[in-house]
C-alpha cells in the first residue's frame, strides 16, 4: 500500500543501531545492491505501508549525498529523519520522541497524535557530536539568542543535511527523533572523538580504548543499553505511526 500521494515514505536513518529495529519490523523486507554510497537500502512494508529504509551513514556530508542519491533515484512521496538526538532543552527526558515539522506540518501533527508522549521539538544542526553539558547548554542559549526558544531543542548531525536534500527535489519530511542523552548527560570525550572524517564512528578506536582503559568499559555498555532502548523506542513509533496512515 502506497501513500495517498502515490509513492512510499522514505525512512532515513545514519546508523545501524537506528536502522536495524526498523528493519526487524518490516515484512516483506528486500535490500537494494545499489546501497547509498554509504549505507544499505531496503524496501518492504511497516505497519502495512510501504517504506524505504534508508541506513544513509553519519555525519552532515555523508548523509546528505546519500540522502540525494535516494531522493533522486527513488522518488518516494515523503520522508521521515530518523534516529537518536541529544537534548538541548532540560525539559526533554530520555526516550522522549521529539517531532519536528520541518516541510509538512500535518504529517508532523498527526505524528504528534499518535503518541501522547511525543513532543513538538526544534533541530539545531552540528557537524560533531555534542557531548558535554556545557557544550549542550552554549548551543542551546545561541539557539534562544537567534530567535528560538518557542520549541524545546535537540542536536543532531544529518537532520539539516537530509531537510536541504529534500528540499531541493520539493519532498515534504518531518523529523521523528528519540532522545538518547538529556541535556545534562555526558558522552565519553573519547567516544565523542572517535569521530571519522565523514561523520561516523570509529568503532575500532573506541574498542581499542576500552581495551586499555578498562574502567570505561562500564560507559560503553552503558551507552549500549541506552541504544538499544532508543532503537526499540524509535521502531515501535514509527511501526504504529505507519498503521495509523503515516
Amino acid at each position: 500500500m502506497s501513500t495517498a500521494d502515490g509513492g512510499p515514505v522514505a525512512i532515513l536513518a545514519a546508523l545501524p543501531e537506528e536502522s536495524r529495529p526498523i528493519l526487524r519490523r518490516m515484512t516483506e523486507a528486500r535490500g537494494f545492491g545499489e546501497g547509498t554510497g554509504a549505507g544499505e537500502l531496503w524496501q518492504g512494508r511497516l505497519g502495512g505501508r510501504e517504506v524505504l529504509l534508508a541506513q544513509t551513514g553519519a555525519g552532515p556530508r555523508v548523509a546528505g549525498e546519500a540522502a540525494a542519491e535516494i531522493f533522486e533515484r527513488r522518488r518516494p512521496a515523503r520522508w521521515i529523519g530518523a534516529g537518536f538526538a541529544g537534548a538541548l532543552s532540560p525539559e526533554l527526558p530520555f526516550g522522549c520522541i521529539a517531532i519536528v515539522a520541518v516541510s509538512d506540518p500535518e504529517m508532523a501533527r498527526r505524528a504528534l497524535a499518535s503518541d501522547p508522549d511525543a513532543r513538538e521539538a526544534a533541530a539545531v544542526p552540528s557537524g560533531r557530536i555534542v557531548g558535554s553539558a556545557a557544550e549542550k547548554a552554549r548551543l542551546l542559549s545561541a539557539y534562544i539568542g537567534g530567535g528560538g526558544g518557542a520549541l524545546p531543542a535537540i542536536v543532531d548531525m544529518e537532520s539539516a543535511a537530509w531537510s536541504s536534500s529534500a528540499a531541493a527535489r520539493r519532498i515534504p519530511g518531518i523529523l521523528v527523533r528519540v532522545v538518547s542523552d538529556t541535556a545534562s548527560d555526558e558522552i565519553p570525550d573519547f567516544v565523542a572523538e572517535s569521530v571519522l572524517p565523514g561523520g561516523g564512528i570509529d568503532r575500532g578506536r573506541v574498542v581499542r580504548h576500552a581495551l586499555l582503559h578498562p574502567s570505561s568499559i562500564g560507559k560503553l555498555l552503558d551507552l549500549r543499553r541506552r541504544a538499544r532502548t532508543c532503537g526499540e523506542r524509535l521502531a515501535g513509533f514509527l511501526d504504529r505511526f505507519a498503521a495509523g496512515g503515516f
